[in-house]
């Protein structure tokens, strides 16, 4: 009998765990996902008549789809190859989140859903996981121009006795004006610095995951050319943590005078490694390994602004991501869902979802498109 019980719960956690020390987690600004109902703080465009029981039966139709097929094709072990723990930006609330999980993706297995509830504030970020989440926390960011900034929501899962700590953001858009509105992301980046400080305190091998729209482009900081500070930055040039070199030749590029170096400038910024030896905390202050360094430039990108590819969307790795200890980045596997369903047939650009004419339905998915990496145990 004893043996029939632990055969039971064996093919029980087979079935709704990961087979395999090969997870899979995808970040993904899903666009204004918003359910039928008026709750009062939704956009304009998502309240009747423009948008209704239709229009969100294939929004939610469509973010189940572009979920299921973003990890088409890569080598990982886990029930129907769908990511196994999953950060979305912009989810209107816990409905849509449950709605999103329980009709679209219900056979895989997303025992937890984790959404970070706040007032005033349209769309939300939110968490799904296949994994155990043992511990979560929100971490509030204030208010900027009389508004509230989105909080920044912290989730800590465990596989196979080892724990993983996932930030997952949405800092301020540039509406209003870029320069206007990078105090506010500058604000988001000093709340992540100082959590990400103490865990690294605690225990200097954290396996930390750092992910969201950010709104800020990997060439941020140069594009500002000094004339503001920005939330990112790329890792000074010429400099280095322990005995890493150079990194490659267009992180390195000479950083503008302004927007950084100095030690309470640095409390709002984080820093952009191209290689893992140069990511923790230093006197320069924190640095984050930046896996779209590992793409060549042309393929960098996952939302089109005038016609041309931003990187707003970012999975930043602490040092303990590499020590081969508890969870490890396996190199190369960060990459862009480019799924033909998520992109427009004329411009390849992403497809935002539009309500049909007549209100039936609509097309498209998201203006932005999925980003994914892989992790492993040992």
């Amino acid at each position: 009998m004893r043996a029939a019980l632990a055969a039971l719960v064996f093919l029980f956690a087979a079935v709704l765990g990961p087979c395999g020390s090969r997870i899979t987690v995808l970040s993904y600004n899903v666009q204004n996902l918003f359910d039928d109902q008026v709750d009062g703080t939704e956009y304009r465009d998502y309240l009747p008549p423009r948008w209704g029981p239709e229009q969100a039966a294939a929004k939610l139709t469509a973010v189940g789809r572009a979920i299921r097929r973003a990890a088409g094709g890569a080598a990982v072990l886990s029930a129907g190859g769908a990511p196994d723990l999953i950060a979305l930006q912009e989810v209107e609330n816990l409905r849509v989140l449950l709605a999103l999980r329980d009709r679209h993706l219900a056979d895989l297995g997303y025992r937890h859903a984790v959404l970070a509830p706040q007032k005033g504030v349209a769309t939300q970020v939110a968490v799904l996981s296949r994994l155990p989440v043992v511990r979560t926390a929100v971490h509030p960011v204030g208010t900027f121009a009389g508004a509230p900034l989105r909080h920044i929501l912290e989730v800590e899962i465990e596989h196979q006795g080892r724990r993983l700590v996932l930030l997952n953001n949405h800092w301020k858009s540039k509406t209003g004006g870029v320069a206007a509105t990078a105090e506010a992301r500058r604000r988001a980046a000093a709340v992540v610095r100082r959590r990400v400080a103490e865990l690294l305190q605690l225990d200097p091998a954290a396996d930390i995951l750092v992910v969201g729209d950010l709104n800020e482009n990997l060439e941020e900081h140069l594009e500002a050319q000094g004339r503001y500070p920005t939330a990112l930055r790329p890792w000074p040039a010429g400099r280095s943590a322990g005995t890493a070199g150079q990194g490659p030749a267009d992180a390195d590029r000479s950083v503008p005078p302004g927007g950084g170096g100095a030690a309470a400038d640095a409390q709002g910024e984080l820093l952009l490694c191209p290689r893992p030896e140069q990511a923790g905390m230093s006197e320069e202050g924190l640095g984050l390994y930046e896996p779209w360094y590992e793409l060549p430039p042309e393929q960098r990108g996952s939302y089109v602004y005038q016609e041309r590819w931003q990187t707003p969307d970012h999975m930043l790795l602490t040092p303990g991501l590499f020590d081969r200890r508890g969870f490890s980045y396996r190199p190369g596997s960060f990459r862009v869902a480019r799924q033909r369903h998520l992109l427009h047939p004329l411009t390849g650009y992403p497809m935002a979802f539009r309500p049909a004419s007549g209100g039936r339905g609509g097309s498209g998915t998201s203006d932005h498109l999925p980003l994914l990496l892989e992790l492993e145990t040992p």
